[in-house]
């Protein structure tokens, strides 16, 4: 059908900006492609905001070869949604005023946080804090909370890049990963290509191997600028509590 509304076109003389094809929808949004929304929810006033990032195939890994993250390779993800910033003061503070026995980070008073910083990224918690938060916030919640795979946390990040909304993603405080590194700091066990299914994605503390290092992602006000990129992976031992380091939570959909 195109061939022959071309050639007539043509015939009569038209522009051939004219012969170029043109698709007509008849959806009501006009959209070509279906792009399945994302299910709704309400959420609770001590649950952090997320970000709905679609499930696709998506590039992993440097193409700089002077990187440290090769081979650049494709990997494919379900779709998620992901906290739009690390869990803040104010929302962790929920989790330790439900959960009494849990101890409190550095600084706290009264099992509180300092007031003046209750939109600031909670710091000073290991992995299994950041793990006990995201149990509570499902149980809490009914739904399905977590860490970020390291490649789930790397597409949230490139997709703010192509926005260019980066801003509290790179720069500001390390954060967990649910991914294992290994047991050495220079050298991971768990390199590339990434493969979700040899073990190195951790959802239960209790599986955690021993002597094993985490992935966290986003670098710090310590790290050297060329180390501020969406791919830069680094690492530290579960119990590792510092100022500069966080999370964010990822909701799986099932």
């Amino acid at each position: 059908a195109v061939s022959e509304a071309r050639k007539a076109i043509y015939g009569l003389g038209g522009s051939p900006e004219w012969g170029t094809p043109v698709f007509f929808s008849r959806s009501d949004d006009n959209r070509i492609l279906l792009v399945p929304d994302p299910p709704l929810f309400e959420r609770k006033s001590f649950e952090p905001e997320t970000l709905w990032i679609a499930g696709g195939t998506f590039p992993l890994g440097s193409a700089d070869p002077a990187a440290a993250e090769q081979p650049q390779h494709s990997i494919r993800l379900s779709a998620f949604y992901i906290g739009r910033q690390p869990v803040t003061l104010r929302e962790y503070a929920a989790f330790i005023q439900d959960k009494r026995s849990h101890p409190t980070p550095k600084g706290w008073f009264n099992r509180m946080p300092p007031a003046a910083s209750m939109d600031q990224p909670v710091t000073d918690v290991d992995w299994y804090d950041a793990m006990a938060y995201c149990a509570w916030l499902s149980a809490s919640t009914g739904r399905c909370y977590t860490l970020p795979s390291e490649a789930e946390w790397e597409c949230m990040c490139r997709t703010l890049e192509t926005a260019s909304p980066l801003q509290g993603v790179l720069g500001a405080v390390q954060q967990w990963t649910r991914s294992l590194w290994g047991t050495q700091p220079a050298q991971p066990d768990f390199g590339y290509p990434y493969n979700p299914t040899d073990g190195r994605e951790i959802v239960d503390p209790a599986k955690l191997p021993a002597q094993i290092r985490i992935v966290h992602r986003g670098g710090s006000v310590k790290s050297q600028p060329d180390a501020l990129r969406c791919t830069a992976r680094g690492n530290a031992l579960p119990e590792s509590k510092v100022a500069w380091r966080s999370f964010r939570v990822v909701m799986l959909i099932s």
